[in-house]
C-alpha cells in the first residue's frame, strides 16, 4: 500500500493536465480511476498494485462509450500515468494501476518512502516532482485524507460490483441529482455551464465528503460571491473542508460558522 494525500494528487494532476493539455477524455478517466482506488484505500493506505476495474464500473462514471474510454486508455498508458492490464469478456475484468504523482511517509515507517509507481519518480522528473510536492504541499495543506464509501457501506471484494446491480443504481441515480444542482446553481451562480471536467470532479467529491444537494449549492454560491477564479476549485477545497470539521448539512453548517466567530 502507498501512503498517498488526496488533495495533493488531486491538485497535482489538475496543474499537469492543464500544462500539458490532456483532454477531457482523459481527465475523466483518470478522475475516475483515482475516485475507484480512493475507494478501496485503507485510510491513507492506497492501493500500490492493479486493481480490477470491469468497463461497465468505468463507463457508469465516465458516461463515454467504448471508443472513447479506450483512446483515453492508451493515451494516460503512454504518458506513463497509469498502467493496463488488457482483460477478458469471458473470465476476467481489465486491470489498472495508478501511477501516483507525490506519495508521502509510510504510517508503518515514517524514515521510508514508498516507491508505488511514483508518476514523479518514474517519468515526471521535475515536474511531477514539483507538482505534487510544493504545488500540491502549498495548497493542498494538511486536508483530511479521504477514503469515503458513498453509502457508508462496508468496502467489499473490487471484484463484486458486478454482481450488485442496485448499489450501482444507487450511485448512478446519486450521480443524476447531484449532477442536476451542479449545472443549475453553476449556470445560476456563476454565470455559464460547468465544461464536464468541472461537472465530473464537482459530483465526485460532493458525494465523497457526503454533503447534501443544499450543501453542493452552498459551496458553488460561495465561489461565486469571492470571485473564485477557479469556481469549481474553490467549490471543492470547501467541502473537503466542510467534510474534514463533519459539516455535512445546513444546520452543521451554522452552528460551524457561529463557532468560528
Amino acid at each position: 500500500m502507498c501512503y498517498v494525500n488526496y488533495v495533493k494528487e488531486c491538485i497535482s494532476f489538475m496543474e499537469y493536465a492543464a500544462n500539458e493539455r490532456v483532454s477531457a477524455s482523459e481527465q475523466s478517466l483518470w478522475h475516475t480511476l483515482f475516485h475507484l482506488m480512493n475507494q478501496r484505500a485503507n485510510g491513507s493506505d492506497w492501493p500500490e498494485g492493479f486493481i480490477s476495474i470491469p468497463n461497465a464500473r468505468v463507463l457508469l462514471y465516465m458516461n463515454v462509450d467504448e471508443k472513447t474510454l479506450s483512446g483515453a486508455r492508451n493515451r494516460l498508458v503512454q504518458r506513463g500515468l497509469i498502467e493496463y492490464i488488457k482483460g477478458d469478456r469471458q473470465s476476467r475484468a481489465p486491470q489498472y494501476k495508478l501511477k501516483y504523482f507525490s506519495t508521502e511517509l509510510s504510517t508503518d515507517n515514517p524514515h521510508y518512502v514508498h516507491g508505488c509507481g511514483n508518476y514523479s519518480g518514474n517519468q515526471g522528473g521535475n515536474q511531477g516532482g514539483n507538482q505534487g510536492g510544493n504545488q500540491g504541499g502549498n495548497q493542498g495543506g494538511n486536508r483530511a485524507h479521504l477514503n469515503v464509501n458513498l453509502y457508508g457501506k462496508p468496502n467489499r471484494n473490487p471484484n463484486a460490483y458486478d454482481d450488485d446491480d442496485h448499489e450501482e443504481g444507487e450511485i448512478s441515480r446519486a450521480r443524476e441529482a447531484m449532477g442536476r444542482i451542479v449545472e443549475d446553481t453553476y449556470l445560476r451562480c456563476i454565470g455559464r455551464a460547468p465544461v464536464p471536467i468541472e461537472r465530473q470532479q464537482l459530483i465526485t467529491v460532493a458525494l465523497d465528503c457526503g454533503m447534501l444537494p443544499d450543501m453542493a449549492e452552498q459551496a458553488i454560491g460561495r465561489a461565486a460571491l469571492r470571485n473564485a477564479k477557479s469556481p469549481a476549485l474553490y467549490a471543492m477545497e470547501l467541502m473537503r473542508d466542510w467534510e474534514h470539521h463533519k459539516v455535512h448539512t445546513m444546520d452543521d453548517l451554522v452552528e460551524y460558522e457561529h463557532k468560528r466567530m
